[in-house]
C-alpha cells in the first residue's frame, strides 16, 4: 500500500513520531521516518472504465465516450502495457494543468513536473467514436484552431471548437458503460455508444448506433426508474445534473436495419501515441513504430517494442471493412458502411500481433450480441444484490430509429423483444455457447463435491435488500441516497475484480495487483496486504470458484518472500521491508476461504501447503523469546514502524493462527490420518492432522497473551492498546493509529472477543481504544467536515479504508458517506477531501475498492438480519467477519 517514490521526511508537529501514554511524546527516536508518500491532488477529472481480465480500459473520457488507453499485463515485462493516444491540439488538452486531466497535478502554486503518471507528457484519446455529416465532422466537436479557446467551458457550451460537458454513462449490470450523446446540429438524435470488455474473452468491444430520443422519454420520473430496476436503468445520484435520466427499459431493433442518409456516418477515429510500461509509474518504450495494416486479418495490429513484442493490440469492424487513412498522419478510421446506423468494432490483445489479429477475428465471428449476452450473464449471476434484470444485447431505453425519408419499412427482428415483454430472470443468465477457448484457468483440484452450495447468496442478497430499506427507515439514507449506494457497492465490486487481477497476456497466469489503472500512482504491482485482507474478501463474496483460483495463485506466484513490503508482478521483490501483517494475510485468507466454503481440498494443493508454511516459518523467525511478540519494520501503511512491536499486526497474526487452527482441526476428521510430527519452530509445509493444528493454536494463545499482557497501556479512559511497544510491560509504548490497519478491526476480526484465558478484559481495552481513535488525543483523529474520518500522516486526509473499517466495526452511518461523497467519480481511491468528499490521493484503487464494497455488504447484511443493532455499536465489537459471503 506504499504510495508514490518521492521521498519525504514529516515534520516532528503530527509527524508519525507518534506519542506515548496520555500524550508525551515518545522517547527513543533521534530523527524523523524516511517516507515515500503520494503527491496531493486537486480538481481530479472523474472517467469511466471497465475491462475483463485479459484487458484494460481505465480511462474513458465520459465527455466523448472516448478511451484513452488501452491496457495489458506483460509478465515478460513485469507490469502494465499500455497503447495510448497521441496527444490532442494544446489548444484543447492543456487539461492536466487547469485540473481536468486524468492525471490531475499536484497542489501547489507551481507544477514541479507534467502531470502525475504522465512522466512524457500528457496522452490524449486513442479510439474515439466520431459521426459525420456530409463529411463533416458533428461529433465529438473539432478541435479548437484558436490557442484562446477556453479548456474548461460552461456546462451549457457545446459545439465546434468547445469540449463537451462531462456525461456520467450508465453502467449496465454495473459494469458495462454505455452512454447517450446528443448530436450537435441534430436535433433528437443521440449517438449511443457501449463499451464491453467480454468476460473470459482475450479483447473488447465498442459499439456506436444512432437512434431517436422520443419528445417524451419513457422513465424519466423517479417512480419510473425505481419501479424498471435493472443494469439497463442505473439509478442517479441526488443532484447529478450532468447524468441523464435513466429510462425504462424499451424494446429496441437494431440501428443497423433501419437506412440512413449517406451523408450521416458512423466511424471509430485510431489516435496512436506512445506505448507505456508501467511499475508504479508510467514510462515510455522506445521504438513503436505504431499500427499497420494485417491484411489477411483485415486489422490494424499495433505491437508494443521490445526485443521480442511485449504484447499486441488489433482492430476489425465486424464486417471486416479495413480501415481508411485518417485526416491527421498515422490515424485511421473504421467507418460503418454508408446508409448503416451502427459500428461494431472488436479489439484483440496477444502477446504478439498475428494472435492479437486473430483473437480480433474470432471475436467478430462470435458477435456483439453473444459476448454482450454472456458478459451480462456473468455479472448478474454474480450481483451482490440479485436484484437485476438481464437486457438482451438488442433492447434499449429508447424509441426505435424512425425511417428517414425515402427508406423502406423496417421489418421487426423476432429475435428483440417487444415493449412490454418481461425480462428473464437474473437467476437464469444466459447460456453461453462455446466459442472460445480461454476458459477461465484452474490451477489444481476443483472445489470438492461435498462443498456447500452457494444457495445462500440469494438469501444473503435479500438480506442486504433488506438492509438498505431498514437503513431508509432509520434514516441513515434516503430513497435516492440507497440506489446510489448500491450501484456503488456493485460498481466498486466489479472494479475490484476485474482491477486488482488479471492474467498475463504472455503466460496467462494470474496475477494480483493493486490496480490496473495508470492513475493509480503505484499501479502495476503487488502488495500481500491490498491483495488478501483488502480485494480477496469482495472476490470470495462474489465467486468462490474464481476466488479459489486466485487464491492457490497467489500462494504459488508471492510466497517466496512472504510479507515483503511489495513485489514485481512475478513474486520477486520490487521494494524491500518485511511486514508482519502481510505475512498473517496469508494463513488468515486461506482459513477465510474455507470456512465460507468448506473446500478443505485446497489445504492439499502444493502451493498452499508450502506458501503458508513459509509465511509461517517469516514470522516465526522474528519472534522475540522475552515477549512472545513478532517484530516487523515495517506499518500497514508501508512506513517504518516507530518501535519493533506492532499491537495490529501481531493481534491479527494471532487471529490468523486461531482460524487457520480451527480449519484444520476441522477438517482433520473427514481426512486420512497423517503422520505425526512436531513442528518447530515453523513446519515446512502445514497438512492436515492434529499436529499442526496444535502447534497453530498454541503459537495462536501465545501472540494472544503476549499482545494482552505487553500491548495494553494507560489511556484517557482507562486500558487502552498501545499501537507499538519496544519491550516487555509496554516499553517505550506509543499511542498512534492508522486507517491501513487500524486498531478497530480488532473488533470485527475477532481478536477483541473474551476469552477465558485472557489476563485483561479485552473488550473494555478495545472500547477505550476505538474511542481514542475517534478523539482529540488522537493527533491524526477525523478532521473537520463532512466526510470525516481518521487519517496518518502517509496522507492527512479522509481514508476510505476508514470507512470500511467503521462499516465492519458497526458504524452504519458510514454507509451514507459512501453515497454521498464522491470520490474518484464514485471509485474507490485512498483519500478524499474532508470537506468536499473529492480524492485528494491515490485515485482509481481497485484493492480499496474491494475493502469497502466488501464492508459495505457486510453492513448491509448485518442491518438485515438484525433491527437492533446493540452489538454494532461503535463501541461493541462490530461485525463478525470471519465468514465473508459468497
Amino acid at each position: 500500500m506504499e504510495r508514490d517514490i518521492a521521498e519525504a521526511s514529516v515534520p516532528t508537529r503530527g509527524s508519525p513520531e507518534p506519542q506515548g501514554p496520555h500524550g508525551r511524546v515518545a522517547p527513543g527516536r533521534r530523527h524523523a521516518p524516511i517516507l515515500t508518500v503520494p503527491d496531493e491532488l486537486a480538481d481530479v477529472e472523474p472517467v469511466a472504465l471497465t475491462g475483463n481480465f485479459w484487458v484494460s480500459l481505465p480511462d474513458l473520457d465520459p465527455a466523448t465516450g472516448a478511451a484513452r488507453s488501452v491496457g495489458i499485463v506483460s509478465e515478460t515485462a513485469r507490469g502494465l502495457i499500455e497503447f495510448t493516444g497521441a496527444p490532442e491540439p494544446e489548444s484543447t488538452t492543456d487539461r492536466a494543468t487547469h485540473g481536468e486531466g486524468p492525471h490531475a497535478r499536484p497542489r501547489g502554486d507551481r507544477p514541479s513536473g507534467p502531470p502525475v503518471g504522465e512522466p512524457d507528457g500528457p496522452t490524449g484519446p486513442l479510439l474515439v467514436p466520431v459521426v459525420t455529416w456530409e463529411g463533416r465532422r458533428i461529433w465529438p466537436p473539432e478541435p479548437a484552431p484558436s490557442p484562446g479557446t477556453p479548456t474548461r467551458p460552461p456546462a451549457e457550451a457545446e459545439g465546434p471548437g468547445v469540449r463537451p460537458p462531462r456525461r456520467a454513462p450508465h453502467y449496465m449490470a454495473g459494469w458495462i458503460p454505455r452512454w447517450f450523446i446528443p448530436l450537435p446540429v441534430m436535433p433528437g438524435l443521440l449517438l449511443e455508444l457501449t463499451w464491453l470488455a467480454p468476460v473470459d474473452q482475450r479483447g473488447f468491444a465498442v459499439r456506436a448506433r444512432l437512434i431517436l430520443h422520443p419528445a417524451s422519454p419513457p422513465g424519466a420520473s423517479q417512480a419510473s426508474r425505481g419501479a424498471q430496476r435493472g443494469p439497463e436503468a442505473p439509478l442517479a445520484p441526488p443532484g447529478a445534473g450532468d447524468r441523464p435520466p435513466a429510462p425504462a427499459l424499451i424494446g429496441l431493433r437494431p440501428a443497423a436495419a433501419e437506412p440512413v442518409p449517406p451523408a450521416l456516418r458512423l466511424g471509430l477515429l485510431v489516435r496512436p501515441g506512445a506505448v507505456f510500461r508501467t511499475v508504479y509509474h508510467r514510462r515510455p518504450l522506445p521504438g513503436s513504430q505504431g499500427p499497420r495494416p494485417h491484411r489477411w486479418t483485415r486489422t490494424l495490429v499495433w505491437e508494443a517494442p521490445g526485443a521480442a513484442p511485449l504484447g499486441a493490440l488489433a482492430l476489425r469492424s465486424g464486417p471486416g471493412d479495413e480501415p481508411a487513412a485518417g485526416g491527421a498522419a498515422g490515424t485511421w478510421v473504421f467507418w460503418a458502411r454508408p446508409g448503416d446506423g451502427e459500428l461494431v468494432v472488436y479489439g484483440g490483445v496477444a502477446p504478439e500481433g498475428d494472435g492479437a489479429a486473430a483473437t480480433a477475428v474470432h471475436l467478430a465471428r462470435v458477435g456483439w450480441d453473444v459476448l454482450f449476452g454472456q458478459t451480462v450473464g456473468w455479472l448478474a449471476a454474480r450481483d451482490p444484490f440479485r436484484s437485476q434484470a438481464v437486457p438482451e444485447a438488442g433492447s434499449g431505453p429508447h424509441a426505435p430509429l424512425a425511417h428517414w425519408p425515402g427508406a423502406p419499412p423496417a421489418t421487426p427482428s423476432p429475435r428483440h423483444r417487444p415493449p412490454g415483454a418481461p425480462l428473464p430472470s437474473l437467476a437464469r443468465p444466459a447460456a453461453v455457447p462455446p466459442t472460445t477457448p480461454y476458459a477461465p484457468a484452474v490451477p489444481g483440484a476443483t472445489p470438492a463435491a461435498d462443498a456447500p452450495p452457494a444457495g445462500d447468496a440469494t438469501e444473503r442478497a435479500a438480506r442486504r435488500r433488506s438492509g438498505l430499506a431498514r437503513a431508509v427507515a432509520a434514516g441513515l439514507l434516503d430513497e435516492g441516497e440507497a440506489d446510489e449506494l448500491a450501484e456503488r457497492v456493485r460498481r466498486n465490486l466489479w472494479f475490484a475484480v476485474f482491477f486488482a487481477h488479471a492474467r498475463t497476456v504472455d503466460r496467462e497466469g494470474w496475477v494480483h495487483l493493486t490496480s490496473r489503472s495508470p492513475r493509480y500512482y503505484v499501479s502495476g504491482a503487488h502488495w500481500t496486504r491490498d491483495s488478501l485482507l483488502w480485494a480477496f474478501p469482495a472476490v470470495l463474496a462474489a465467486d468462490r470458484q474464481l476466488a479459489r483460483q486466485l487464491l492457490v495463485a497467489a500462494f504459488d506466484r508471492y510466497t517466496l518472500y512472504p510479507g515483503e513490503h511489495s513485489q514485481y508482478l512475478d513474486g520477486t521483490v520490487l521494494y524491500p521491508g518485511w511486514e508482519l501483517d502481510q505475512a498473517a494475510a496469508w494463513p488468515l485468507s486461506l482459513a477465510r476461504y474455507v470456512r465460507a466454503t468448506g473446500d478443505a481440498s485446497v489445504l492439499d494443493e502444493p502451493a498452499v501447503a508450502r506458501g503458508v508454511a513459509a509465511a509461517l516459518q517469516a514470522a516465526e523467525a522474528r519472534r522475540d523469546p522475552a515477549t512472545g511478540l513478532v517484530a516487523t519494520f515495517l506499518m500497514p501503511s508501508d512506513d517504518p514502524a516507530p518501535r519493533p512491536f506492532l499491537t495490529y499486526a501481531n493481534a491479527l497474526y494471532a487471529q490468523a493462527l486461531a482460524e487457520l487452527a480451527r480449519v484444520l482441526s476441522t477438517s482433520t476428521a473427514q481426512r486420512p490420518a497423517a503422520a505425526e510430527a512436531t513442528p518447530h519452530p515453523a513446519p515446512a509445509a502445514v497438512r492436515c492432522d492434529p499436529s499442526w493444528a496444535a502447534w497453530l493454536e498454541a503459537r495462536a494463545r501465545l501472540t494472544r497473551h503476549a499482545v494482552l499482557r505487553h500491548c495494553v497501556v494507560p489511556g484517557p479512559w482507562g486500558p487502552q492498546f498501545a499501537w507499538a511497544v519496544a519491550g516487555p510491560e509496554g516499553a517505550d509504548a506509543v499511542l498512534y493509529d492508522e486507517p491501513p490497519g487500524t486498531l478497530e478491526l480488532l473488533g470485527p476480526y475477532g481478536f477483541a472477543r473474551r476469552q477465558p484465558d485472557d489476563p485483561v478484559d479485552v473488550e473494555a481495552v478495545y472500547a477505550n481504544t476505538v474511542r481514542w481513535i475517534y478523539s482529540q488525543h488522537n493527533p491524526f483523529g477525523p478532521p473537520p467536515g463532512p466526510f470525516a474520518t481518521p487519517t496518518c500522516p502517509h496522507a492527512r486526509h479522509p481514508w476510505l479504508l476508514s470507512v470500511a473499517a467503521g462499516l465492519l466495526a458497526g458504524r452504519p452511518e458510514y454507509l451514507a458517506w459512501l453515497a454521498r461523497a464522491p470520490m474518484d467519480g464514485g471509485w474507490a481511491c485512498e483519500t478524499v477531501d474532508a470537506a468536499t468528499g473529492e480524492v485528494r490521493t491515490g485515485p482509481a484503487f481497485a484493492t480499496c475498492a474491494g475493502f469497502v464494497s466488501w464492508a459495505a455488504l457486510v453492513a448491509l447484511e448485518s442491518l438485515g438480519r438484525e433491527p437492533d443493532r446493540g452489538e454494532g455499536s461503535p463501541h461493541g465489537r462490530g461485525q463478525d467477519t470471519g465468514t465473508p459471503g459468497p
